[in-house]
């Protein structure tokens, strides 16, 4: 019935957990009999297609062998987009199921499970990462003016921003390696999902009703597999290129990426060094927004009060490097980053990374340095959404937090 599972998300959180274990428990039956139907939100498949096989964060690379490819096929929207092998293996999926409705195997009248189209794709990590970013921008805005913080200059700024995020980023990562290992980056980013429903991803209902209960789910679930697909558990209309499997590794063949590692290495690239290279831009910004034209002080001389009025200096992004040199601003990014990550360090393991990191980077520059830190701290374990994690968090606590809408 569908008052067992969750319709809409405005239920008390005791009813909402119920039900939501009614739909796991459910689900994950069929999980037992069929390989390709995985839970994302489980362990480290939380992070698939966003992180190569060391657990570092990548993203899909312009100009690659990999390329995006149109899904087009005269009745899905405009500018739906997988990466060629996928789109080539989904392509086949659909002649399947057209062929066994023309030949009265499958019924025609299934909402979703019959003319299977495409609702959703690929989605850019970078224009993803400028929303939130923006978001973010506005919350750190709305901090410095809630606590009245008042800066004279970009150091000072420095000064008042670093506890902030400090205290913050564990919750709501603020780099663009961080965040596309965060749960406000949708796995979509990948270029190997497909989504072939438009339905509400909170409502377990309807994902019973049209999938996990429809005459057509095996035939699906075996389908899929057959052309290399993984079924999202949670989100059923969600097809997941896996990469492992022979099958699609078939497809991608023929673009000479017949191998994971071909893939990964090949199709993707690094993020950390796209975002050292914008960091230095990206806080002088935030400078600007936070300071004000001018502001008064009360200065005590000699047993008399005086009012000053303080102007805030103005810079260009050279002459920051003058005040904020770029050996700091990358400590500030190592300083930053190892925070964002769930991964427990000592403090002498932290000072130790960074005096090592920061001493690379005085001898071979930023890339070298950037790469060899994010091999440190990424780890494939105690990532959002695996046992540990989830164990350590309920004991968790953080300071100052900065508000963020609900974002996804």
């Amino acid at each position: 019935m569908a008052d067992e599972y969750i319709t809409l998300n405005n239920d008390d959180s005791r009813l909402t957990y119920y039900r939501r274990v009614v739909y796991n428990y459910d689900s994950q039956i069929d999980m037992y009999e069929y390989g390709n139907l995985t839970d994302f939100n489980f362990g480290e498949k939380f992070l698939y297609g966003r992180v190569t096989n060391r657990f570092m964060p990548m993203y899909l690379e312009k100009g690659s062998p990999a390329s995006l490819d149109s899904l087009d096929d005269g009745q899905t929207s405009a500018n739906q987009q997988a990466i060629n092998f996928v789109v080539d293996a989904f392509k086949d999926l659909q002649i399947l199921f057209k062929k066994n409705i023309s030949q009265g195997k499958l019924s025609a009248d299934e909402d979703y499970l019959s003319n299977i189209k495409v609702y959703k794709s690929f989605v850019s990590p970078i224009d993803e990462f400028v929303e939130y970013q923006a978001i973010y921008t506005t919350a750190i805005e709305n901090y410095f003016t809630g606590k009245n913080i008042k800066v004279k200059d970009f150091n000072d700024f420095l000064y008042h921003l670093k506890p902030l995020l400090m205290k913050s980023v564990k919750e709501h990562p603020f780099t663009f390696s961080a965040f596309l290992k965060s749960r406000y980056c949708p796995i979509n980013v990948s270029g190997l999902v497909i989504e072939i429903a438009d339905l509400d991803y909170f409502d377990d209902s309807k994902k019973m009703e049209f999938f996990f209960r429809s005459p057509h789910w095996e035939f699906y679930l075996n389908a899929c597999r057959s052309y290399g697909f993984m079924v999202d558990k949670n989100i059923p209309w969600r097809l997941v290129a896996d990469i492992g499997s022979s099958h699609m590794l078939e497809y991608a063949a023929k673009y000479r990426l017949g191998k994971t590692n071909r893939i990964l290495n090949y199709g993707y690239t690094r993020s950390d060094l796209i975002y050292y290279n914008k960091f230095r831009k990206y806080l002088l910004k935030l400078y600007n927004l936070v300071k004000l034209p001018k502001f008064d002080i009360i200065e005590d001389c000699n047993g008399t009060t005086r009012r000053h009025t303080i102007i805030p200096k103005a810079y260009s992004e050279d002459e920051t490097k003058k005040l904020f040199s770029d050996k700091e601003l990358i400590s500030l990014l190592f300083e930053i980053r190892i925070q964002e990550e769930p991964k427990e360090l000592k403090e002498t393991e932290k000072s130790r990374i960074m005096r090592d990191c920061v001493s690379l980077f005085e001898i071979y520059g930023a890339s070298r340095a950037s790469i060899s830190f994010e091999r440190i701290i990424n780890h494939p374990f105690d990532y959002r959404g695996s046992l540990s994690y989830n164990i350590k968090r309920r004991n968790m606590g953080y300071g100052d937090k900065l508000v963020l809408s609900k974002y996804r």
